[in-house]
């Protein structure tokens, strides 16, 4: 008998024994079937009158309303699926990662004084302005757990000064940022994740900094972060492809949005050619596949006023699909306005693709000192090189 089945005729089977017992004992000769079949019957009509009693409006017996069960279910399964896809319920009002308020615009103050010059990744301006919006706290939440993973350490507010356990807190702020950023990727959480890997490298763990400084440069790529925007358009020559890459980002609203994705990219190049240049291993973002050009001079940034950079080691009669980089590359400007538009950022782009031009020649090129026809080739090579880091 099924639990349901046994709950519904529990009380009716009390109320029935209650009016009507079989008789205690009976004589040997009423143990035959006709006997047993006149109890039943008699039982049978027994409970019947009991549910027509009960229920005089319905003939059926009584049932369970099992409908407004299922529906209560599944109303609140669909209230937790909707939940779990709206990214901003996903962060919880109270993060305790992340200090109050007051604290937090400190720590953002000394990240922008200490490390913002060198990961230029944020602009301030904007960055403060949604800050102040309470409704932009779950699109940043990652972007303050970095903050608080570096700079919490680095604090005197008595906030952290008294914590028990600040270097935990430090490094689940960081897990937490890792974790988000293989999650779901948006340019957010490239910020948070530039900021954690530019403090995995400086405090010297360069071994931990390889797989997420890996990770960003495949989520540049996913993103289109290596191209400007609209540059796929432009370079096809009115010729139809059948097939696109999938596109994952918005358009920008405006000209600061764009700079700062151009500068998260420049960012994790950076990193992509540290990693390079200190193991030897190969370039995960290679110069022939960027298309981008230089981040502007920091102080035009901030004041938010428009202008166009030159591209990276794009030569003046060149396209950005035809230029390759070689050692004898040079880049052009179109004019002197574009090439006055770039400050330190852009040089210090260019002296690491430098540098890393120097690494692969010395990686690449063998010499014979045997061979004089090996040691002609490799001092013509060499020269082809000094020619193009003296341009």
């Amino acid at each position: 008998m099924f639990i349901g089945q046994s709950m519904l005729l529990r009380p009716l089977l009390e109320r029935a024994f209650q009016d009507y017992k079989l008789p205690s004992s009976r004589p040997a000769s009423s143990s035959s079937c006709s006997d047993f079949t006149a109890d039943s019957q008699a039982l049978k009509r027994k409970l019947i009158s009991i549910a027509e009693s009960s229920h005089p409006d319905d003939s059926a017996p009584p049932v369970l309303d099992e409908s407004a069960r299922p529906t209560a279910k599944r109303s609140r399964v669909e209230n937790e699926v909707a939940t779990f896809h709206n990214p901003e319920t996903n962060i919880p009002t109270f993060d305790p990662l992340i200090p109050p308020q007051d604290i937090l615009v400190r720590l953002v103050d000394l990240y922008f004084l200490r490390l913002h010059p060198w990961i230029p990744v944020l602009h301030v301006r904007s960055f403060r302005e949604q800050m102040n919006d309470t409704s932009q706290h779950p699109k940043l939440a990652s972007i303050f757990h970095a903050i608080v993973s570096v700079c919490a350490r680095f604090s005197i507010d008595p906030y952290y000064i008294s914590h028990s356990d600040l270097r935990g807190l430090c490094k689940r702020c960081r897990d937490t940022v890792i974790l988000k950023s293989m999650e779901t990727v948006t340019v957010q959480n490239l910020q948070a994740l530039v900021i954690v890997a530019f403090d995995i490298i400086g405090s010297g763990r360069g071994p931990m900094a390889w797989s997420v400084v890996n990770s960003l440069t495949r989520s540049v790529e996913q993103l289109q972060l290596s191209v400007e925007d609209g540059e796929e358009d432009s370079l096809r020559n009115g010729d139809e492809y059948l097939f696109r890459r999938m596109s994952f980002l918005k358009s920008v609203n405006n000209w600061v949005e764009s700079e700062e994705r151009r500068r998260v990219f420049w960012n994790v190049f950076l990193m992509d050619r540290f990693c390079s240049i200190g193991t030897g291993w190969n370039n995960s973002l290679t110069s022939a596949d960027v298309r981008r050009r230089l981040p502007c001079e920091g102080a035009i940034w901030e004041a938010g006023s428009p202008v166009i950079t030159p591209y990276f080691g794009i030569g003046e009669s060149m396209t950005p699909a035809q230029q390759g980089l070689t050692p004898t590359t040079e880049r052009f400007t179109a004019n002197e306005n574009e090439a006055d538009s770039i400050g330190g950022f852009a040089f210090c782009i260019e002296a690491t693709e430098s540098l890393n031009l120097v690494t692969k020649f010395f990686l690449q090129h063998g010499i014979n000192f045997r061979s004089l026809q090996s040691i002609q080739i490799w001092l013509m090579r060499f020269k082809e090189l000094d020619l193009r880091l003296v341009r």
